[in-house]
């Protein structure tokens, strides 16, 4: 059954049932992808999925329930499920958004060249690019992977007070990895671009990217233990920065699991982080109208001069906090509602990462993190190996491996010395520029 008739059905079983009220969410997505190795074909992967869900409201308890299999009887099956079980929910005191304007913003998330993007064509790319990664540089030992990939999907929220939405996005993408050898020395790389123009994925660019992630870091060795101004680089940051990001949730706050509650309107960071959400950015991955509630999405700041100017709330946590919601409820077809950014944003500063550097006595510039480490939002505790360069005046002295940093976040962020002017070139929902810490603790 086709995902508009099982939403027309599901609708029509909602009503009959004679809910309160009740929104119902729909996906559908479609993925294939390529992977080579040493001149063959080692994987092609072609999938698809969809699947619907309801929530229901009765004497304002919400009952939840999805099914992957679009007949009429899981459908309807469905329904009665969701009705059933609101009697074992907790009450809540919100009701479900009304219709409302969308912006005339073009977001760009979608375009229909790459449905005709094939598995040849991919296959031609990938084994491209392991060809030119295999000569990328004289250290190159091995090439683990080249491969390339498109995904699309589709979304669709409906509600009892006539609120209707339907987007559609794509992208596509391709990268290698590899690794480079020196002795008994090896470093492992890769890089993987992502865009929404098959023809931007340049051969020559992304195994030069590749290889200099591996070829770069031959010579590392650690560096003395202490205090140092460390820079992650704008590949890095969000990493860092965005594991703390539920804190910033009104969810989090209101279970108790965030050092930021009650810090509305105090100076929880250094003067120079400007922290916001932007959902009309053109091409990002995560631009829209409106969120998984149907509250229309917007614009707002989070953190503005280092104050906390406000928490992100979902329809559940705004009712709680008697606050209207953000537009930033966050749910599947398959879940219950929760809460994230749109697109994250930190503002960008006024000099380029290598002005910052040229200003430093020394600076460990950390560009690689090892395994997940150790980074608890709700501490804030940081503990984590990194690999990366060790600058001095602005000079690189050499590279840096077998090193760990730790510290905490919540410290961090008043530590924050310095923003650079530039953002990873990338699709990511998430954009932090290289980010300089005053200091952090060094161990080798």
């Amino acid at each position: 059954m086709e995902t508009p008739k099982a939403l027309e059905i599901m609708e029509a079983a909602a009503r009959e049932i004679s809910a309160d009220q009740f929104d119902i969410l729909a996906g559908e997505s479609q993925d294939s992808s390529v992977q080579v190795f040493k001149g063959k074909v080692k994987e092609t992967e072609i999938s698809s999925a969809q699947g619907i869900g309801i929530r229901i409201f009765r004497n304002n308890r919400p009952g939840y329930s999805f099914t992957r299999k679009l007949s009429e009887d899981s459908i309807q099956q469905c329904v009665k499920d969701a009705a059933d079980l609101c009697q074992f929910s907790a009450e809540v005191d919100y009701k479900l958004p009304t219709e409302n304007v969308e912006p005339h913003i073009d977001l760009k998330l979608y375009n229909s060249d790459l449905e005709n993007l094939t598995i040849p064509e991919m296959l031609d790319l990938s084994f491209a690019l392991e060809k030119k990664a295999e000569i990328s540089h004289e250290t190159i030992e091995n090439v683990l992977s080249s491969a390339a990939g498109k995904s699309s999907s589709k979304f669709y929220l409906l509600n009892s007070n006539g609120v209707t939405r339907q987007s559609q996005r794509n992208s596509t993408v391709a990268g290698c990895s590899l690794v480079a050898a020196k002795g008994d020395i090896k470093k492992s790389g890769g890089y993987y671009k992502s865009t929404r123009n098959f023809s931007e994925l340049d051969v020559d660019f992304i195994t030069q990217k590749a290889s200099a992630k591996a070829v770069d870091l031959l010579d590392a060795k650690p560096i003395a233990h202490g205090e140092y101004p460390i820079l992650f680089d704008h590949f890095m940051s969000p990493g860092l920065l965005g594991a703390f990001v539920p804190a910033l949730y009104a969810e989090t706050v209101q279970k108790g699991q965030s050092k930021l509650k009650a810090k509305v309107g105090s100076q929880i960071a250094a003067s120079c982080l400007n922290l916001y959400n932007d959902p009309f950015v053109p091409g990002l991955s995560g631009s829209g109208f409106t969120d998984s509630e149907g509250v229309p999405s917007q614009k707002f700041d989070v953190i503005e001069g280092g104050v906390l100017k406000t928490y992100l709330y979902n329809l559940l946590s705004a009712s709680k906090a008697g606050v209207k919601p953000t537009g930033t409820g966050k749910r599947s077809y398959a879940g219950k509602a929760g809460t994230g950014f749109d697109n994250l944003f930190v503002g960008l500063g006024k000099r380029s990462k290598q002005e910052i550097l040229d200003s430093l006595e020394k600076c460990f510039v950390v560009t690689k993190f090892e395994g997940s480490g150790i980074r608890s939002a709700v501490s804030g505790e940081i503990s984590i190996g990194c690999q990366g360069f060790y600058y001095e005046k602005g000079v690189l002295v050499h590279p840096v491996d077998r090193v760990t940093i730790s510290g905490n976040y919540f410290e961090l962020l008043k530590n924050i010395q310095e923003f650079s002017n530039d953002y990873a070139d990338n699709l990511s929902s998430t954009k932090i520029p290289d980010t300089l810490i005053s200091s952090m603790s060094v161990s080798g």
